[in-house]
């Protein structure tokens, strides 16, 4: 059998060095059982192969968008693959963007993203998961 991360966490470098408590703490309510892995190597770019991968071995990916990850010309391809893999009932997606509103992404994906535009704190973070998974 294949080894299934319950949740993939998704963002940039610095993101993840800000928030790695905060993220890994809220998750760990949600997710009695289940295992964590965190991918932030967004900001290089380039292959999107190994987080394909992850993705695909995923069963829940939560996207944090913010200014580093906006500027990358790989994220609608990217978001494209999450969302096939989402429509083939494969993985559930959270996308969830950092600031102020991406002008710059494509009207289908800003419509399904969340908006953090005050402090990331834990409240936000849970108010967020609680509309996908119960406690």
């Amino acid at each position: 059998p294949k080894h299934t991360s319950e949740f993939l966490i998704i963002s940039s470098k610095d993101f993840q060095e800000k928030h790695h408590i905060v993220v890994t703490e809220t998750i760990e309510k949600y997710n009695k059982a289940g295992s964590m892995s965190w991918y932030f190597g967004l900001d290089s770019g380039g292959d999107l192969s190994a987080l394909n991968h992850l993705i695909e071995n995923s069963n829940n990916v939560i996207m944090f968008f913010d200014k580093h990850t906006l500027k990358l010309k790989e994220i609608i391809s990217l978001f494209e693959l999450l969302t096939l893999r989402e429509v083939d009932n494969k993985v559930k997606i959270i996308p969830i963007a950092i600031g102020t509103e991406p002008t710059s992404l494509p009207k289908f994906l800003l419509r399904r993203m969340f908006f953090i535009e005050k402090d990331f704190s834990k409240e936000v973070f849970e108010d967020v998961l609680r509309m996908f998974f119960v406690p």
